[in-house]
């Protein structure tokens, strides 16, 4: 019996182009309500419709047969626990849409790519995480230990934990209201970590995502109710990149000024910093306030002054996988479209870059 086409991937791949259904029906030459009945599975797809619907996608036709069971930005039987979002604000539904959609394909695509290697050298001791209970600040410095960062700020947080097998993936997403995402990606008998991150925010920000996406891989492996789980994961964020030892006696009679100078020094935004103050008691409330008000009036709270100037986070796993399949196992970029059921134009959009150091991985069967 011939496949059938997936008419969720049809949606997926509508979602991923931000696209409603009367618009991909206009780009498709096909009626509003044949979208509907071809995504609600009650029109079949001919191979006429796949082929209009592939080039107002931009998705070669193979990409409508992936089976795959898409759940809410997770394939349920791959992924532990369902993952999370890091975001400023609620976003309307259409680029709540587009954000779960990015996400899928990017995981799809990591499925695919981590089939045939394997990531070699030390990781997170996972299995010790249970006994911190709520002591979310002794993990962080245990964990800040255990990976081997010294005393200080951190430059390139993403370099640390990819050391230790955590796969940082840069997306560009079109919208700042996005920060991050993290998952753990389960194949084989093999987990892998995935933390994702915007790179349209700025690099401070970029670098307490992935420390707060962290906090959320190690501390939550099931249900937790979202307001704690994110004061859980800002706290160890917060912790992690700015130990209270180092930065307590750094935090006194605190200014607009002061905030910035340790923005600099920290690599991480003033907004946490003054979080971090309020943490530990070192600012009063109503000299905090008075911080929050004044940093608003000047537009700090969108964007602070040198954000683009902080040293950004070079994740780099992700490509020398890429790098393993091109130069290793000889794949060349129409393999890799095949692979990633992808156009060569985006194939290369979101993975060809050369690399001069080799990847620490090898080949398996």
């Amino acid at each position: 019996m011939e496949k059938a086409a997936n008419p969720k991937m049809v949606v997926l791949a509508r979602q991923y182009r931000g696209l409603n259904q009367s618009e991909l029906a206009q780009k498709a030459g096909l009626k509003n309500w044949q979208i509907s009945r071809i995504e609600n599975g009650v029109q079949k797809l001919s191979e006429t419709v796949l082929e209009k619907l592939s080039g107002a996608l931009k998705f070669p036709v193979s990409f409508f047969f992936i089976d795959d069971e898409i759940v809410d930005g997770s394939r349920s039987n791959d992924l532990s626990p369902m993952g999370h979002y890091r975001k400023r604000k609620s976003a309307p539904a259409g680029v709540n849409d587009k954000i779960h959609a990015e996400i899928n394909v990017r995981l799809d695509h990591l499925r695919r790519l981590l089939t045939n290697v394997e990531l070699t050298g030390p990781s997170i001791p996972w299995s010790d995480i249970a006994d911190y209970g709520m002591d979310v600040e002794s993990l962080a410095r245990d964990i800040r230990h255990h990976i081997g960062i010294p005393d200080g700020p951190i430059r390139n947080l993403s370099e640390y934990l990819e050391a230790r097998q955590i796969i940082v993936v840069p997306c560009c997403l079109g919208m700042e209201i996005f920060d991050g995402y993290s998952v753990i990606l389960r194949l084989r008998h093999r987990s892998f970590p995935l933390i994702f991150v915007n790179t349209l925010t700025p690099p401070d920000r970029v670098r307490f995502t992935i420390a707060h996406e962290l906090g959320h891989l190690l501390l939550h492996d099931g249900y937790v109710p979202e307001k704690e789980r994110e004061r859980e994961a800002n706290a160890f964020a917060s912790e992690f990149l700015m130990p209270t030892p180092l930065i307590s006696p750094q935090l006194s009679s605190l200014s607009i000024p002061k905030l910035e100078q340790l923005k600099f020094y920290w690599g991480t935004s003033m907004a946490s910093i003054l979080y971090k103050a309020s943490q530990l008691n070192r600012i009063s409330p109503d000299r905090e306030r008075h911080l929050w008000k004044k940093m608003g009036y000047l537009g700090y709270r969108k964007l602070e002054p040198g954000s683009r100037d902080i040293a950004p986070e070079t994740p780099r796993l992700l490509t020398r996988i890429i790098d393993t399949y091109r130069n290793e196992m000889q794949h060349d970029k129409t393999d890799m479209c095949t692979m990633l059921h992808l156009e060569m134009d985006e194939y290369e959009t979101l993975y060809e870059e050369e690399m001069k150091e080799k990847p620490r991985m090898r080949i398996i069967n």
